[in-house]
């Protein structure tokens, strides 16, 4: 588990001043085999929404394309008669519910009556009867109530989770039954990378596997994973071994149908030492390089200084440097490197350790 060393504020000099920062020194690592394949990205769910009844499409609240999140209104039936029904059993409703109020108010006064041998015990046991009979009458209607309430409320369709609409096969106007799809919902957050894996590799690759995943359509975004799932049966046509990556897209970059390449990191304890970064302390510029900032004293005043480098295969959560002037032990910053200057005197507010 990483741990936090925080360092007391570096001296303000006069006139200067200080960008504050984290760093994490530079350390070396073993150097696992990447494993680079292709794949595709696809949706965990997608589903065919279908209505839970007949009826009259009065209103479509979404288009192809439209995002929309679980529980929101896609669809509207017409719900007239369905309000009609409801209004009417509500009425019956409160019609038993008063019957019964009386037959209760009936059985009290007859209990009255007969204990003054008013009226006979026949009578007395028939308002009883009528007591009863009535509260059966009214939790009928109780559970008619429900019913018709649930019925009116399956006259709205209802997002069943987070996605986006991919098609919509009906329009208004149109009567639909039960076994009609309404609309197709494709989930897009999060999404699974799908990888046929040669029988080769299939021992080598587990579930929990550290990948780094880029993409061709978004040359300059790439993803940190692991192997989520593993299906130990091939497709014999190619003798290749599904692999699927579960991933996040909250940025929505990714859609379901891009390409991927899949770097699956692999090894022994045997491998080659090299010098690891967590990938945070890594700023791709616009043309593609990449660029460290590493501590410099001068002076006795700690300043940055950029190291262009190269990065190779991601190895857990950290990143391989196959290139650069940079070597174990230089402090490195992971934290408030975006908008520093060369030269630029920091404050190193603390500094991290990270796991190799």
């Amino acid at each position: 588990m990483a741990t936090t060393l925080i360092l007391l504020p570096a001296p303000v000099w006069a006139g200067e001043k200080l960008a504050p920062v984290a760093v994490v020194v530079a350390k070396k690592g073993v150097s696992n085999q990447s494993i680079p394949l292709t794949g595709s990205v696809s949706s965990a769910r997608i589903s065919r929404v279908s209505p839970k009844l007949s009826g009259y499409i009065e209103a479509i609240q979404v288009d192809e394309g439209d995002h929309v999140n679980k529980d929101d209104p896609v669809l509207h039936f017409d719900q007239k008669l369905a309000e009609i029904e409801l209004s009417r059993v509500r009425a019956q409703l409160g019609e038993a519910q008063a019957r019964f109020k009386e037959a209760k108010r009936q059985s009290k006064e007859a209990a009255e009556l007969v204990k003054k041998n008013h009226i006979a015990a026949t009578a007395f046991e028939a308002a009883e009867a009528d007591v009863e009979i009535n509260g059966t009458i009214v939790e009928r209607l109780r559970t008619e109530l429900k019913r018709q309430q649930e019925i009116l409320q399956r006259h709205i369709i209802y997002a069943p989770f987070d996605g986006a609409i991919s098609r919509k096969f009906v329009e208004i106007g149109q009567w639909v039954d039960t076994n009609t799809a309404l609309l197709e919902l494709t989930e897009i957050n999060p999404l699974r990378v799908e990888v046929p894996v040669p029988q080769y590799y299939f021992a080598q690759i587990r579930v929990g596997t550290p990948v780094r995943i880029l993409f061709d359509a978004l040359p300059d975004y790439s993803v940190l994973a692991s192997v989520t799932v593993k299906i130990p049966k091939a497709q014999e046509a190619g003798r290749t071994f599904p692999i699927k990556i579960d991933i996040t897209n909250d940025k929505l970059l990714i859609a379901p149908g891009m390409s991927a390449r899949v770097h699956f990191q692999v090894g022994d304890a045997n491998s080659e030492q090299v010098i690891l970064l967590p990938a945070d302390t890594i700023i791709r510029k616009p043309d593609g390089s990449e660029v460290v900032w590493i501590i410099n004293e001068q002076d006795g005043k700690p300043k940055v200084s950029p190291v262009l480098v190269k990065t190779g295969q991601l190895l857990k959560e950290n990143l391989e440097i196959v290139s650069g002037d940079l070597k174990m032990g230089d402090r490195v910053v992971i934290k408030g490197n975006e908008i520093l200057q060369p030269g630029q005197i920091v404050n190193i507010i603390e500094q991290l350790d990270y796991a190799l």
